[in-house]
This record gives C-alpha cells, sequence and structure tokens, in this order.
C-alpha cells in the first residue's frame, strides 16, 4: 500500500514536534536504566487505559483477565496482561482494533510485508509521526559513525516514496524504487551522489554484484540495511567494500524502530520507541535467554500494539556497550520463528546460520553468482536457485554444492537451478531463505550439537 502524502498541516506539526524533541531524544540514548524504565512504565500506562477505553480487541482480553483501568502501577502488574497476535489484531480490523475516537482519514495507513501469510493493515495518526522520523535520524547517525548533519543527502531504495514533503536542502531524500534493475539504480545513485543509503540487503547484495567499484566510488558516509536478515560477516564485508560502515536495523511495520546497531555494531534497544521482552515461544512466560520478541509501541494511540508477540526470535543482554550508551542490547536475532529449514533428524538450522553458510561457500568461488536463493524442497532436498555470474560453470556448482552440505552438516542433497531473476515479493523484499511450506516441521527439537554451531557461526 503506497502511503498518502501528508497534509501541509500534518507535515508543519511533525517538524516543529520534531525539531522541538531532537535534542530531548539525543538525550535520551545516555539516560540511565532507571530513569528509562520509569518512564516506559509511565507511558504504558496510559496507552493500556486508553486502548482499555477505545480499543474492543484490548477492553475484552483486560477484562477477561480482571483489569481495571488505573491498575497498572508496577512491571508484576503489566507482564499479567495477556499478549496480542497479528490474527487478532489484523482479524479486528478496523472496528476492533483501531481506537473508535480516532477517524481513519486522520491516519496514514500501510501494510505489513505479508512475511507470515497474512496482510495486515497498520494505522498511525499522520499528525504524531515525528517521533518515528527522530529515531530515523538516530540510526543513521549510527550508521554514519555518529554524525547526519542537515545537508547529508540520504538515497533510500523503497517500495514507495515516504509521505514526508522536501523543505530544500534539510535532510533532503532521493527516492530509488525497489522494483528498479541494478543498472537503473546505480545511475541514480551516481547521479545524486547521496552520503547515506538506505536499503535492503539483498538490493545492496545485487549491487554491489553489478559494479563494486561503481558503488565505492560514490564515496558513501553510511549505509543502513532493514526488514531482512543479512549477517554480520556480510556487512563487514560490504563495508571494506564500500570504504563506509554498513549498520543492520531491526524493526517492522508494526512496531515501528525496535532496534539498531551502534558504531560499536551492538544492536541498541530504542527504548523510548518500542519496549522489548522476550517470551517462551507460544506463552506469556519470561523466556531464559533465546525466546520471541514481543514489543509494545509507545508512540501509536490510534492502533495500539501493546505485548505483540512479533514472531521473531532473539534474546536481550544486560547494558554494557564500549560505546557507553546504556540501554539494553538484543542479541542473537535469528529472523522469524518459522524461518529457517528442518531436518530429518529432528536438527532446525536457522536463517542465519544458513545465511552464513552460503556466505562463505560463495566465498569459494567468487563471481559465480550474481544473486542466489535457498529453498528447501524437502527433509533432505534443498534447491540453490542461482543468477549465474562471469564466473559460474559446472565445476562452481559442484564446489558450492559441496561447500554448503559441509557447512550444513551433511544428510542434504544440495541441488543448483539456474535462473534468470529472483523476483520481489511484497514490500518489494526477496527471501533469501525459504522453506516450502509442504516441508513438515519433525521432532525433537534441535540438538546440542547444532546450537553449538550455530553459535559459532554467529558469534
Amino acid at each position: 500500500m503506497t502511503l498518502r502524502r501528508l497534509t501541509t498541516r500534518e507535515y508543519l506539526v511533525n517538524l516543529v514536534a520534531a525539531m522541538a524533541a531532537m535534542p530531548l531524544y539525543k538525550r535520551r540514548e545516555w539516560r540511565a536504566p532507571d530513569a528509562t524504565r520509569a518512564w516506559q512504565l509511565r507511558r504504558i500506562a496510559r496507552l493500556v487505559d486508553r486502548a482499555y477505553a477505545q480499543v474492543p480487541l484490548y477492553r475484552d482480553k483486560y477484562q477477561a483477565v480482571g483489569y481495571r483501568p488505573g491498575a497498572l502501577r508496577t512491571w508484576d502488574d503489566f507482564t499479567r496482561l495477556p499478549t496480542v497476535t497479528k490474527e487478532e489484531i489484523a482479524g479486528g480490523y478496523p472496528d476492533r482494533s483501531v481506537a473508535r475516537d480516532t477517524p481513519l482519514e486522520r491516519c496514514l495507513l500501510s501494510t505489513s510485508s505479508g512475511s507470515t501469510g497474512r496482510v495486515m493493515v497498520i494505522a498511525h495518526r499522520a499528525d504524531r509521526n515525528w517521533a518515528y522520523a527522530v529515531a530515523t535520524q538516530r540510526l543513521l547517525r549510527w550508521a554514519a559513525g555518529g554524525g547526519y548533519p542537515f545537508w547529508y543527502r540520504q538515497a533510500y531504495i523503497y517500495t514507495s516514496p515516504y509521505p514526508t514533503p522536501q523543505l530544500p536542502g534539510i535532510f533532503p531524500l532521493i527516492f530509488i524504487p525497489t522494483a528498479n534493475a541494478p543498472g537503473p539504480m546505480l545511475d541514480a545513485l551516481r547521479r545524486t551522489r547521496p552520503h547515506l543509503l538506505t536499503a535492503y540487503p539483498t538490493v545492496l547484495r545485487d549491487l554491489l554484484a553489478a559494479d563494486p567499484q561503481g558503488m565505492r566510488a560514490l564515496g558513501l558516509r553510511g549505509v543502513s540495511v532493514s526488514s531482512e536478515l543479512s549477517t554480520q560477516e556480510e556487512r563487514d564485508a560490504w563495508s571494506e567494500i564500500l570504504g563506509c560502515p554498513v549498520r543492520d536495523e531491526y524493526s517492522s511495520e508494526e512496531l515501528t524502530r525496535i532496534a539498531a546497531q551502534c558504531p560499536e555494531k551492538r544492536y541498541h534497544l530504542m527504548e523510548d520507541i518500542v519496549y522489548s521482552e522476550i517470551l517462551e515461544a507460544g506463552s506469556d512466560r519470561a523466556a531464559v535467554g533465546l525466546g520471541e520478541v514481543v514489543g509494545t509501541e509507545l508512540h501509536n494511540t490510534a492502533m495500539p500494539f501493546i505485548r505483540y508477540r512479533q514472531g521473531d526470535l532473539a534474546l536481550i543482554e544486560r547494558p554494557g556497550c564500549p560505546c557507553g550508551r546504556p540501554s539494553r542490547l538484543l542479541g542473537a536475532l535469528q529472523g522469524r520463528a518459522n524461518d529457517g529449514f528442518f531436518l530429518a533428524d529432528g536438527r532446525r538450522l536457522s536463517a542465519g546460520f544458513l545465511l552464513d553458510a552460503a556466505y562463505r561457500a560463495l566465498m569459494s568461488r567468487p563471481g559465480a553468482m550474481v544473486a542466489y536463493r535457498l529453498i528447501q524442497r524437502s527433509l533432505d532436498a534443498v534447491e540453490l536457485q542461482v543468477v549465474p555470474g562471469p564466473a559460474w560453470s559446472p565445476a562452481a556448482a559442484d564446489e558450492l554444492s559441496r561447500g554448503l552440505r559441509a557447512a550444513l552438516g551433511g544428510g542434504l542433497r544440495i541441488y543448483p537451478t539456474i535462473v534468470d531473476t529472483l523476483e520481489r515479493g511484497g514490500g518489494g523484499k526477496r527471501a533469501t531463505i525459504v522453506r516450502d511450506p509442504t516441508v513438515p516441521v519433525p521432532e525433537p527439537p534441535p540438538s546440542a550439537d547444532q546450537a553449538a554451531r550455530e553459535a559459532k557461526y554467529q558469534a
């Protein structure tokens, strides 16, 4: 869905609010954890009571557990509230999921990508988007190594233009559609010479495969990638080619900005945008270690997401980053719980592990592929779809297949398939790791040996 343009009034309200909030949000990066937690609890208490009063979905769920407005005073009170799922919110749109006092014509409407099989419409008040603009400025500062002056040009390769009008010379934006082939994208980048680039990882892979020297010649100051899985090893390699930092951002349409990599490459939770928890998959109990990301978006009063089950797997680490920021850290981010491959012996190969294994195999034959996709077709067979590069050959195919089999631990048949292009799906994204929905999910869970192997690759 293409976002409508902001009206002049909406734009001016957001601009004034963002300019006024920018110094405060910069200070919040360094705020003590106890002060942050107290602020979050106050904000969440107001949001919960508003949801009870205005959103039928939440009122019904909260009444079922005996909650009454004003009763949320401690974090224990909060954790007794039920979680919500994508199916519940999407199924209730708009009558049960959108606040009754919020007309949809005053909202910006976007959609989730549908990667879980169901597309969801998300509503935000159009005159209250300033917090997300400030959060975007923050992650781009981190991607550029700490600086984002107002004259820096940002190129963003996306499905549709941002709804924000432009003031001449103030954080200029350059939109490049994901529907373009790498050639026209490169032409647009050469013509506009941006300082910063934001793109999906698969788009950046394609651009670097098409013309690595040309990409380096752009002289970029920083790159932010998001919305698809990439590994730190890949991002380090891209940084080496481009001569600038490449940092990852973790976000979703529902929860907006969840975490981003600081200049030290650690994922800091954006505690003033989303309150994040890690719960056991399928349970409302707190997870010990790896679990499901559950978030409460702190600014969306039009369509609240409170204890929303994001579906991704990660863990939260204690503060302690060399950059000095005291926020909690997100670790072991693995993508959606239903991503990855399942093998007949009960092992689960996470999407992050598969990306690492594929990257190592590709390094043995540089230039063999322009793009690739791994598709699990059965418990013992994986299709390697390849857009061939200049160094592609039958020998390269055999070597890549052997490398992947060795990295994945054996027991899999890897067969390459030549394709002309890899189509993008909803939202302009292109999945690199795909499991055919007919592949069964076996028991038992992954072995300790496999968990140790994945930890080694993801360290």
